[in-house]
């Protein structure tokens, strides 16, 4: 039996929406997960918000820092769905632990292409290069800070996969309910 607040929020996402002849969007089905990964990148970006060593980094740049947060979610979300939709027993607590760090590093990677563009429009080409280690570790940092947050990161993670999984086996049974029609 699924969780009631799983069940919810899973049916609220990914409603059936009936067309005349009652069969369910097929359009709908197909974009739910990538939609979904996208949208849990808020989540992550308010939990986030949470820990002091996280907040001063996201609150700096917030509205591209959302951003890259959805990307980096988004990209997660994509390349581990087999492993999610695969995943029993002690393997949820491995991917709630690597699959975070993955998004850490895709994170700090977006971030640091951003600045670096941001400090390229400010102070030209000679001055950024300039200063190109800083931009190198941040990646380092984006990683220590995934660790000092484990309180949030840990949760999330497994709540990410637990309601991606929900995602991925709902469109996949629409889907296939859809071919079988």
């Amino acid at each position: 039996m699924r969780h009631p607040l799983l069940h919810t929020a899973a049916g609220a996402l990914e409603r059936d929406h009936q067309s005349k002849s009652g069969e369910t969007d097929a359009v709908f089905t197909r974009w739910s997960y990538p939609i979904v990964a996208f949208l849990l990148g808020v989540i992550w970006y308010v939990g986030l918000l949470l820990p002091e060593v996280t907040r001063g980094w996201l609150l700096h740049f917030p509205i591209a820092h959302l951003l890259i947060m959805c990307v980096s979610s988004l990209l997660v979300a994509l390349s581990a769905r087999k492993l999610i939709s695969r995943a029993r027993g002690i393997m949820h607590v491995v991917l709630a632990v690597m699959l975070p760090v993955y998004g850490a590093l895709l994170f700090t990677i977006g971030s640091s292409l951003f600045l670096l563009a941001v400090t390229l429009l400010q102070h030209g080409v000679g001055w950024a290069f300039a200063q190109a280690h800083d931009f190198l570790v941040i990646p380092f940092w984006g990683l220590l800070a995934t660790g000092t947050a484990y309180y949030v990161v840990f949760p999330l993670g497994l709540l990410s996969q637990i309601v991606m999984k929900a995602v991925d086996t709902r469109s996949r049974t629409s889907a296939a309910d859809q071919s079988g029609s």
